[in-house]
Formats: C-alpha cells, sequence, structure tokens
C-alpha cells in the first residue's frame, strides 16, 4: 500500500515536471515537446504515466485500503498495476536517448526509482492478497 501511494506521488510530481519542462512521452514513439499539455492525458510525459492510469492507480489504492475480500482484492489489482507499469517505465528508460545531458539523467533516474517503487508495489500487492495482511505493520 505505501509503495502504491510512493508511486501515486510521484507521478503527479513526474506529471507536473514533465508538462513544465516539456518532457514528452518517449514510449510507443516520440511526442512532440509543444504538445506536452495536452498528450500527457493519454500518453503521458517521459516522467510519468498518462492520466487515465493515474485514475486507476488511485481507485485500485482506495478499493486496497478497504477490509477482507475486497481489500485483498484490491492488492492484488495493485499487484497487477505494478507489472503492467513496469513494461512502460522500461521504455521511458530506453527512450531517453532522445535527450541529452542532465535531461537524459534525470529522465532515466526518475524512470528508475520509479522501477524500484514498482518492485516494492509487485511484492506488497501480491503478499496483501495472499496472505491477507500488509507487508508491513501500520502505525
Amino acid at each position: 500500500m505505501k509503495a502504491a501511494l510512493a508511486l501515486l506521488v510521484l507521478a503527479v510530481v513526474g506529471t507536473a515536471i514533465g508538462i513544465a519542462a516539456r518532457l514528452p512521452y518517449q514510449f510507443g514513439g516520440i511526442g512532440e515537446p509543444s504538445r506536452v499539455g495536452e498528450d500527457f492525458v493519454t500518453r503521458g510525459t517521459a516522467v510519468s504515466p498518462p492520466v487515465v492510469a493515474l485514475v486507476i492507480l488511485a481507485i485500485a489504492i482506495v478499493i486496497a485500503m478497504q477490509r477482507g475480500l475486497v481489500g485483498r482484492l484490491g492488492s492484488a489489482l495493485l499487484a497487477i498495476l505494478a507489472a503492467v507499469f513496469f513494461i512502460p517505465t522500461l521504455g521511458e528508460i530506453t527512450g531517453a536517448g532522445a535527450f541529452s545531458g542532465a535531461t537524459q539523467v534525470f529522465v532515466i533516474v526518475w524512470a528508475l526509482i520509479g522501477l524500484a517503487i514498482l518492485v516494492l508495489m509487485l511484492w506488497s500487492g501480491a503478499r496483501e492478497a495472499i496472505r491477507g495482511q500488509p507487508s508491513t505493520p501500520s502505525a
């Protein structure tokens, strides 16, 4: 759950940075910097997923917060989303060659942070779905 929340924060901040810095998507083609403000809804930016994915992630987090079977199903959904989001995040790393210098390094490092969070999200979501217990004790 905490990993999913961290991913959501990373993605929202990434969306703001991607739009402000005009960093177009690099996965599934190369976006135009002049269209980042429009493309982020359906294609995302170089450092964030599309808004549709953010909404699905937020809904899955809310579901995973529920007790019992519903929460376990939400945790399973978070694990599935982590696996699904992994591929395009790798694609942004390979597409970072479209940038140069500090921008290229930033895009790669941002995506690597995202990959690390996704691995944690997959592990914790699967554990919570199977065992029905949080992967870390809540305070």
